[in-house]
């Protein structure tokens, strides 16, 4: 069996406030905000946020909480619109206590997640923007499930991280982090995903993979043909808090994927494109963890095979 891990150790920690250590590395670790995905001995950890999250890998909507109000602008920037919630757990939280931080919502009739960045916040409000929604069924209102995450104040409780790539914290590229069990980081196998893609096929023709492991990373099939992945597992393909990333891509044609199983990853399981695809006799399970995934498995394109898979533990609708 081949094993191709998707993620780096680090060590050399220096204790920066409680529980909570830190580590300065190189601009190389960061993958983008909302990318990065840190494991500890194995596990992985939880994103700084609010509120807390005990399972990272968690599908049900259990990891939110619900506005209480909101409300959006449909401006005329094409990119962009802007909204609020307000929610009456948010008055814990001081003024520009939110500000710069990443939002996960699942709004307006509760059909597919949005993401955005937090302009402002007062107590009881934060104020934010997000990409642009096709009408108003997809805006924020009351009653939507959200969390916040991506600040240092949210990082308050054991296996929550943060990467602070600018230097908004002090120190460029650091690594903070509440290890499980508190403590010196030292203490564990502490790793943090080092590459989006960990096979590539481009441009690429009958070749055949077979028993392998794949951690932290994608596989693509990208302008392919008759490429054949079997008893491959993908563990943690993807894990991204902005954006909906697939962990196994086939695009092209007459490529399969068969007697594998892949799992755990933010966002779809499987995605098809191109014509004459095979998927079959896989286990497919806990996909789509973050709200913004639609399915588990998408097929586009003509004459696409899925057949006789296992399926359980499926985010998005």
């Amino acid at each position: 069996k081949i094993i191709i891990p998707g993620q780096g150790g680090i060590s050399n920690w220096e204790a920066y406030s409680g529980q909570v250590y830190r580590i300065k590395l190189t601009g190389a670790w960061n993958r983008g905000n909302g990318m990065n995905q840190v494991m500890v001995d194995d596990a992985p950890m939880v994103d700084a946020r609010w509120p807390n999250l005990q399972d990272p890998l968690v599908v049900d909507r259990s990891p939110y909480v619900y506005s209480d109000t909101g409300s959006y602008t449909d401006e005329t920037n094409p990119v962009n619109d802007s909204a609020s919630y307000g929610d009456a757990p948010l008055n814990a939280f001081p003024t520009g206590f939110w500000n710069n931080a990443g939002i996960v919502a699942i709004a307006g009739y509760g059909w597919i997640g949005l993401s955005g960045t937090v302009t402002s916040s007062v107590p009881g409000q934060v104020n934010f923007r997000f990409r642009k929604i096709l009408n108003e069924a997809y805006a924020p209102t009351n009653n939507n499930p959200y969390f916040l995450w991506g600040v240092l104040g949210a990082l308050d409780a054991e296996q929550e991280w943060l990467f602070d790539g600018s230097g908004q914290y002090g120190l460029t590229n650091a690594l903070y982090l509440w290890a499980p069990g508190g403590g010196d980081p030292t203490n564990h196998t502490v790793e943090m995903k080092g590459r989006d893609t960990s096979l590539l096929f481009d441009n690429t023709a009958y070749v055949q993979f077979s028993n392998m492991t794949i951690e932290g990373g994608k596989i693509t099939c990208s302008n392919s043909h008759h490429i054949v992945l079997d008893r491959i597992r993908s563990l943690y393909g993807t894990h991204d808090l902005t954006h909906v990333v697939t962990a196994v891509e086939l695009m092209g044609s007459s490529n399969s994927l068969i007697n594998s199983e892949i799992g755990w990853t933010s966002g779809e399981a499987i995605q098809l494109t191109g014509n004459g695809h095979l998927v079959s006799n896989n286990v497919v399970h806990d996909a789509g963890y973050i709200s913004q995934a639609q399915s588990v498995m998408e097929a586009r394109g003509t004459n696409q095979a899925i057949v006789g898979n296992t399926v359980f533990n499926g985010g998005g609708y």
